[in-house]
């Protein structure tokens, strides 16, 4: 319950479509935290070796040229 009521620190867009499994919740990096982090790692090739749902390599999308997301949970990767 904690972490629904702060979905929008991690999504602000949330409400157009965002899914998340239950582990994703204690996982996903916060929307400002990833988008600092790519903000100042700036590259042509991002790989996200763990992407989860994709709190990171959406922020990386952003700022980078290209990112390549890889997780091993088939359903996280669609979600992502």
């Amino acid at each position: 319950e904690k972490y629904w009521k702060r979905r929008y620190n991690f999504f602000t867009r949330f409400d157009e479509g965002i899914r998340m499994d239950p582990e994703a919740w204690f996982e996903v990096t916060p929307e400002s935290v990833a988008r600092h982090l790519a903000d100042r790692l700036p590259y042509d090739t991002v790989v996200d070796g763990t992407c989860g749902v994709g709190g990171n390599a959406i922020q990386f999308a952003a700022a980078s040229r290209r990112v390549v997301a890889v997780d091993v949970d088939a359903q996280r990767l669609r979600d992502a």
